[in-house]
């Protein structure tokens, strides 16, 4: 057998068990359908890999199993807990509105603004319910109101707001 077709193979063999769905490529229709023929070949290699590494952690004393296990440590260095917060009003999506309803909303948008502005976080996402009661199809509410969420790390309210 021709040493550098066998490394060509090997590499292709290679490149397969990384990316299983390089054989969807037209280019390898070729190989795609002899390995339909003959079975696939690298699950039967990855199945007798996985048999023979299950063999050497049976062999394994179960001390050294205990001591990988209290080597192991699990940084949760910039890890966001998920808020438990109930879900924040929302407003009616059906409320019909009328033009003096958008100019009070609009007006309850400038007071979380400048809550906003002086750093008091919570309080903004307060007021902004009251602009939902008001203006609930008035989308840049939604996206002030994330923003606040994002800086207060409440990221499954931001997602909700982001999904509204």
């Amino acid at each position: 057998m021709d040493l550098r077709r066998l490394k060509k193979l090997q590499a292709l063999v290679h490149l397969y068990t990384q990316d299983p769905d390089l054989l969807r490529a037209k280019q390898l229709s070729l190989l795609r359908d002899n390995v339909k023929i003959i079975g696939d070949p690298i699950s039967l290699l990855q199945c007798n890999t996985s048999v023979e590494k299950t063999a050497e952690k049976e062999e394994e004393s179960p001390e050294a199993a205990e001591s990988e296990e209290s080597d192991l440590e699990i940084e949760d260095d910039g890890v966001i807990e998920p808020d438990l917060d109930d879900p924040q009003e929302m407003g009616d999506e059906y409320l019909e509105i009328t033009n003096e309803m958008i100019d009070q909303a609009n007006e309850k948008r400038e007071h979380a603004f400048s809550a906003l502005n002086e750093g008091e976080f919570q309080k903004t996402i307060n007021l902004f319910p009251d602009a939902f009661r008001l203006n609930p199809h008035f989308n840049l509410l939604y996206v002030n109101r994330d923003s606040v969420f994002v800086k207060l790390q409440k990221l499954n309210a931001a997602i909700r707001d982001c999904d509204r």
